[in-house]
């Protein structure tokens, strides 16, 4: 009997969206945080209204999408660009970040060790540096990306 179970993260690619909805080239993000990769379906919002003078019910459900979350250890000054925004300069390993937000829209894809691969083709990132100063500290950027559109599973090629 085959089992199809999806396990381990064997790679996420990520490509920022250009003004038009089309996906610029996938990179590959160098170093996932061990463990820290989940994809979770939102609660839907559910509205009740209900008559005070019959039984008359009505239950109004939308549907708020997913959440793709995962940290990458040690980014690289491109990685902290493409993720939050502002400048940086390769050969000097130097980053800047932005004054004010950035809207960053990214398509993922995440190729599990075992599994079906994971398309996001449009999403709302949010991310934010997660530095801890000690001898056993480590830098993390954490990221949250929130679908705007539809995903989709495929069998690894």
């Amino acid at each position: 009997m085959k089992i199809n179970a999806t396990m381990g993260v064997e790679q996420i690619q990520f490509a920022t969206l250009n003004a038009d909805g089309t996906a610029g080239t996938l990179t590959k993000i160098e170093d996932v945080y061990q463990d820290s990769a989940t994809f979770v379906t939102k609660d839907p919002t559910v509205t009740e209204h209900k008559s005070e003078t019959s039984n008359k019910r009505i239950v109004m459900a939308t549907k708020e999408g997913h959440e793709l979350a995962f940290s990458i250890m040690d980014p690289t000054v491109e990685e902290l660009k493409a993720f939050l925004g502002g400048t940086a300069n390769k050969q000097a390993e130097t980053f800047t970040e932005s004054e004010t937000a950035e809207q960053i829209q990214m398509k993922f894809v995440v190729t599990p060790v075992s599994g079906l691969v994971l398309t996001i083709p449009s999403s709302m990132v949010q991310a934010k540096i997660n530095t801890t100063y000690s001898a056993k500290g480590i830098t993390l950027l954490d990221v949250v990306a929130t679908t705007t559109s539809a995903i989709s599973y495929a069998k690894k090629s």
